[in-house]
């Protein structure tokens, strides 16, 4: 399947510079792509909101993009938060690791890791 969408890389990096000076800071944070649905989700895991349940976790996101009109380039509904000990980070975690402070665009593309295919990946951070 060819990938129709591109992710806001520039708009990602961003916001992660911006999440950075925030109590959420992320340990991990990278676009998937899911060929299921032809789209791109923005993933984020932070030590701060793998204390909170679900919803805590999304209102905690959603005050900062509701108080800061940079945080509205990337609407919230295509960003999914994850737990930073996520099976899924960890898989990827074998294959890339960054620093906690890095921001970086990795592209993880056409990729198996322990028989788990990757369609297509951006990696800003992976600590």
């Amino acid at each position: 399947m060819v990938v129709n969408k591109e992710p806001k890389i520039t708009e990602g990096k961003n916001l992660l510079t911006k999440l950075d000076e925030t109590k959420l800071k992320p340990k991990a944070f990278f676009w998937l792509y899911f060929p299921n649905i032809d789209d791109w989700r923005l993933i984020m895991a932070s030590k701060f909101l793998d204390k909170k349940n679900p919803k805590e976790s999304y209102e905690e996101l959603f005050k900062l993009f509701k108080s800061d009109s940079d945080f509205i380039k990337i609407e919230l509904s295509n960003i999914t938060i994850i737990h930073t000990e996520d099976k899924f980070l960890k898989l990827l975690r074998t294959v890339l690791k960054t620093g906690e402070d890095y921001i970086g665009s990795n592209r993880f593309k056409s990729n198996t890791i322990n028989n788990t295919y990757i369609e297509d990946a951006i990696i800003h951070r992976m600590a």
